[in-house]
């Protein structure tokens, strides 16, 4: 089996708030993981299922609703008929808060474009209605691919002296504790004013923009980012189109077959569930 993987934050929307509500965190933990999700996308039904709970990880099922077509008995002159079918993937999450117990707050997609083509647009989605009712906990969701180590550097050197602009987006800090400048000032920012997210445009129209790895803040944004703490979108002069972080999703494949099936033959699910989580490190 093979698994993208993504980081889910949940940013604090008023500093105040922790005071007034306790426990405000794990209720809106419970909240998150407790109700399962169904939407709409393109046409397209998809569920979003929680199937057990072991420990602080939870494995799910991503399904979509679709129908196929079947052929009856010979006694029915094999007339055809369809029926309903939910073709779909695990889904493993980590919901440690500490990011240091190496599975904090991770979600883990098993990859099958043939079911699912782009997760996040699914996992965001799922975020969104999240979102709706979970202001009164005092926090927002957010969901943020983990990219692969270097991915900005090496996307930078490959197009050296050819960058226009580059745009970063933050989700306010909630569970890194690096002790970076960038995290502490996202930090203040948040309390601030509130917000949930932060951007940061670079620009220069002659495409000659200046990125390199001995800026702290650019080298402490990168960091941040591949650590599922945000995106950023690069734009190449005299190309319209702009490259993503999230095209470079990191990707881990594990010797599993069936997650289920496995299971039951002996593999404890509690093992495969973390050395999943653990993203193969």
């Amino acid at each position: 089996m093979q698994f993208q993987y993504y980081r889910f934050f949940l940013s604090p929307i008023d500093g105040n708030l922790f005071t007034q509500i306790p426990n405000s965190k794990e209720n809106a933990l419970k909240y998150i993981f407790n109700n399962d999700y169904e939407g709409f996308y393109r046409g397209i039904t998809y569920s979003i299922c929680k199937e057990k709970t072991i420990d602080d990880m939870l494995l799910y099922r991503i399904a979509k609703h679709t129908s196929i077509q079947i052929n009856k008995s010979p006694e029915e002159h094999f007339e055809c008929e369809h029926v309903d079918h939910w073709p779909n993937v695990s889904m493993v999450i980590g919901i440690n808060p500490e990011i240091n117990d190496t599975y904090g707050q991770i979600i883990a997609v098993e990859v099958k474009k043939n079911v699912i083509n782009n997760p996040i647009t699914i996992l965001r989605r799922w975020a969104d209605k999240v979102n709706e009712n979970l202001a009164v906990y005092g926090y927002v969701l957010s969901i943020n691919p983990i990219t692969t180590e270097k991915n900005f550097w090496a996307i930078v050197d490959k197009y050296k002296n050819e960058i226009e602009e580059v745009v970063f987006e933050y989700s306010m800090p909630n569970l890194f504790n690096t002790g970076d400048t960038l995290e502490e000032e996202l930090k203040a920012a948040n309390q601030s004013t509130n917000a949930s997210k932060a951007a940061l445009t670079l620009s220069n129209k002659v495409g000659t923009l200046n990125l390199s790895e001995d800026n702290t803040l650019l080298k402490q944004t990168a960091e941040y980012i591949e650590n599922g703490g945000g995106e950023f979108k690069l734009k190449r002069k005299g190309v319209q189109t702009y490259i993503m972080s999230a095209s470079k999703i990191k990707t881990q494949r594990f010797e599993i077959e069936n997650l289920y099936v496995e299971s039951q033959e002996g593999r404890t699910l509690k093992q495969m569930l973390k050395d999943i989580l653990s993203m193969g490190e």
